[in-house]
C-alpha cells in the first residue's frame, strides 16, 4: 500500500476577501464509488482519515501533481472528518503570485481538479476493485503496512563530495572543523584574502520559505577584520536569477543579508566574525511578492532584508559559498564547513543531523554489487537491482547524535541513484525494527545522473511514538520498486 494518496475535489466553494482567499470543499466523499486510472473502483468507509489527520503534512494541490498552494504544516490547510467525508478549508495568500494567476480560474470554474495528497488509514477501507471483482488486501508476513514519508520537508544534507559541487580535494578530518557528534569530517576552504574558492549544494524547487543551516569557523586570521566587500552566501533560483546573498562590509566589518528582487536592498547588521571562532549559520529565504532574506547567527538575527519581487524571481534552489572577502591578511586564511542542511518551510534553527553510514551487510544482499559499493563514498561504484522488490539492508556506523539531545525529530534515509535503461524505476528506503521492515513511499531518481531520494520517519514506525535514542533503528536498508 502507499502512503500518499490523491484526493479530488470537483465541488468546491471560493470566497475572496482583501489579500486572503479561501477554498473549501470535500476531498474524499464516504461510501460513493470512485474510478481511479480507468480500472479500479475505490469506496472508502467512514472513519478512514481519522490517523492521517493531525499526523501526516498534507499539501494543497491544482491539478493533479501541481502547484503546492496551501498544506497543513503551515497552517493554511485545514481537514475535518464529518459524516459526508473529508473535508478541506484552504487559506490562499493573495500575495503569492502562484495565487494570483489560480484564483480568477477557481472562481470561473475552469480548473477541473483540486487535490490534497493525504493518508488515508487504509484497514477501515470497505472494498477495492478492479474490472468488477473484490480484491482483498494483502499483508506481508515480517513487513508492516504503515509506510514513511520520501516526500518529506528534507531538500538536502551533507558535506560530502557526492552532496556537493567543488568540494572535491578538501573534505578534512581536521577536528577544528566538524562536531564529532555529527560527523567525521568537514569542508576545509584555504583562500587568499581577495579570491573567490567557491562550493556549491543544489536542491529541488521547494513549496515553502527555505531554511539553510550549517556549522561554519571563520577563517584563522584577521576574520574580525573584512579587507574588501565580498561575499559569503549566494542563492539562485531555478532559472539561475540571483536572488539574495549574504555579503560582508569592509566599511564596518560585518555580514549583511541583501535581498535582490526589483532592487538590491541591504539589511543593517549586529555580527562581525571572530577569529577561529565556531558558529551555527541560519539563513530563511522567503519569496512571493517580495523576496525576504534572514540571517541568524548562533539561533539569534544579525540581519534581515527584503525587496520587492514584482518581475517574479522563484524560490532557491541552489546556494553558492563564495568564500571571498571573508579576513584582512597578505597571506591565505583556513575556515570549514560541515553539517548543511537545507529544509522546505521548516527552520533549521537549532536541528542537528548526525550521520550514520553504511557497515555491515545484514538480513537482505539482493542488490548486485552489495554493501561494499554504497559505503566505500566513491559514486562510481554502484550496487543495482534489475527486479522491482529486490532489498539491501545494513547495520550502521558513526556518530549517533548529541547526547544531550532532547528531541529526535526524525529518523532519515538518504540515497543517490539513478534510474537504468530497464527493470525498477523506483527506490525507497526502509528500516527494520523487531524483524518487520517498514518501507518509505518510493521515489524517482533521474535517469541523466545520480540524485538524491530521502525517506523519512517523523516517529517510529513499530508503535507510533517519538523517537528516542534506545528506539534508533539498527539495520536500515533500501528497496526497488
Amino acid at each position: 500500500m502507499e502512503n500518499r494518496e490523491s484526493r479530488v475535489s470537483t465541488s468546491f466553494e471560493v470566497r475572496a476577501e482583501d489579500d486572503a482567499v479561501t477554498v473549501e470543499g470535500y476531498a474524499a466523499v464516504f461510501d460513493e464509488d470512485t474510478v481511479i486510472g480507468g480500472q479500479w473502483m475505490e469506496r472508502i468507509a467512514p472513519g478512514a482519515f481519522t490517523n492521517a489527520i493531525g499526523r501526516d503534512d498534507v499539501t494543497f494541490l491544482i491539478n493533479h501533481e501541481g502547484l503546492p498552494l496551501a498544506r497543513t504544516r503551515s497552517g493554511t490547510l485545514e481537514l475535518f472528518e464529518d459524516q459526508r467525508g473529508l473535508r478541506m478549508r484552504a487559506s490562499l495568500d493573495m500575495r503569492d503570485p502562484d495565487v494570483r494567476s489560480i484564483v480568477p480560474k477557481m472562481q470561473r470554474g475552469d480548473l477541473g481538479r483540486v487535490r490534497e495528497r493525504c493518508t488515508p488509514h487504509h484497514p477501515r477501507r470497505r472494498h477495492l476493485q478492479r474490472m468488477g471483482r473484490p480484491v482483498p488486501s494483502h499483508g506481508r508476513r515480517g513487513h508492516s503496512l504503515y509506510r514513511g514519508n520520501s516526500m518529506s520537508h528534507i531538500l538536502h544534507l551533507g558535506h560530502q563530495v557526492t552532496d556537493l559541487a567543488g568540494v572535491e580535494g578538501r573534505i578534512s578530518t581536521d577536528a577544528a572543523g566538524f562536531d564529532a557528534d555529527l560527523d567525521v569530517n568537514c569542508v576545509r576552504i584555504n583562500t587568499g584574502e581577495t579570491s573567490a574558492v567557491p562550493f556549491s549544494a543544489s536542491w529541488s524547487l521547494p513549496a515553502g520559505d527555505v531554511w539553510l543551516g550549517f556549522r561554519y569557523k571563520a577563517p584563522s586570521v584577521n576574520a574580525h577584520i573584512i579587507g574588501t566587500d565580498g561575499t559569503f552566501l549566494e542563492f539562485y533560483d531555478d532559472t539561475n536569477a540571483l536572488i539574495a546573498r549574504v555579503r560582508t562590509e569592509r566599511d564596518d566589518e560585518k555580514y549583511h543579508a541583501m535581498a535582490m528582487g526589483d532592487t538590491n536592498v541591504d539589511g543593517a547588521s549586529s555580527f562581525t566574525a571572530a577569529t577561529n571562532q565556531v558558529y551555527w549559520i541560519d539563513v530563511k529565504i522567503a519569496v512571493s511578492a517580495d523576496i525576504t532574506i534572514e540571517f541568524h547567527v548562533d539561533g539569534v538575527l544579525q540581519s534581515s532584508a527584503t525587496a520587492a519581487n514584482t518581475g517574479g524571481k522563484g524560490r532557491p534552489v541552489r546556494c553558492v559559498w563564495k568564500n571571498h572577502g571573508l579576513f584582512d591578511f597578505y597571506n591565505p586564511a583556513t575556515c570549514y564547513y560541515a553539517h548543511i542542511a537545507v529544509l522546505d518551510g521548516v527552520s533549521t534553527i537549532g536541528r542537528r543531523f548526525a550521520r550514520r553510514t553504511p557497515d555491515l551487510v545484514a538480513t537482505y544482499d539482493a542488490f548486485s554489487g552489495g554493501v561494499d559499493a554504497v559505503k566505500d563514498g566513491d559514486i562510481t561504484t554502484r550496487a543495482a537491482s534489475d527486479i522491482a522488490g529486490q532489498r539491501m539492508s545494513f547495520s550502521l556506523s558513526g556518530p549517533t547524535g548529541p547526547a544531550g539531545a532532547s528531541t529526535i525529530a526524525g529518523v532519515h534515509v538518504k540515497q543517490l541513484a539513478q534510474l537504468g535503461t530497464a527493470g525498477p524505476t523506483g527506490i525507497a528506503g526502509f528500516l527494520r525494527i523487531g524483524g518487520v521492515d517498514y518501507d518509505a513511499s518510493p521515489g524517482t531518481p533521474s535517469a541523466d545522473m545520480p540524485s538524491p531520494v530521502y525517506s523519512t520517519w517523523d516517529v517510529n514506525p513499530a508503535d507510533s511514538t517519538p523517537w528516542t535514542t534506545a528506539a534508533l533503528p539498527t539495520e536500515v536498508g533500501i528497496i526497488s520498486s
